[in-house]
């Protein structure tokens, strides 16, 4: 009964923790704007700039097209990458990259479960720690040790000034 009442809390606190980030992820979807510069000039010759940026510039693209020539960055954190008319013709060759790509995600997978796995060992050893009598009875003894020292060592008396006004300061 105790195995199934553990997998309980596990699930629950994982679905909580899951939970948490969506909200999270929604709130900085909603709250975060994304800015934008867009630059023409077309005189003589064209110039196209544009600049995006969002997350606190985490998330930011150049573009600008400048006398028939087209080129670009593109940073996500800290991942930098710079295109132009010739390296997006030269993307199709590079299958490869996108293998070993795709290897690197698969094995990040694999050491989450080996992560998660061992999260869930911690948890049972600490439970079986935590529900020890002996150990139950050390955590009382220190508790009534730290309120006892906290008592000696805090002062008998404070004072507070605080000061609050919603008018203008004239």
């Amino acid at each position: 009964m105790e195995i199934i009442l553990l997998c309980l809390d596990i699930l629950l606190i994982t679905l909580l923790v899951i939970l948490l980030l969506v909200i999270l992820v929604l709130l900085i979807i909603l709250f975060l704007p994304i800015r934008y510069n867009l630059v023409i000039k077309s005189e003589d010759n064209t110039y196209v700039k544009a600049n995006i940026s969002w997350l606190f510039h985490f998330i930011k693209g150049n573009i600008s097209y400048m006398d028939h020539s087209f080129d670009g960055t593109i940073r996500i954190f800290w991942k930098k990458t710079t295109f132009n008319e010739d390296s997006l013709q030269s993307a199709k060759q590079d299958t490869k990259k996108k293998k070993k790509t795709k290897w690197k995600i698969k094995y990040f997978f694999i050491k989450l479960k080996d992560k998660f796995l061992w999260f869930k060992k911690k948890v049972v050893l600490l439970k079986k720690i935590i529900q020890d009598k002996k150990n139950q009875q050390a955590i009382r003894h220190l508790k009534e040790e730290l309120f006892h020292l906290i008592k000696i060592f805090l002062p008998k008396r404070s004072r507070l000034n605080g000061m609050f006004s919603t008018g203008s300061p004239d």
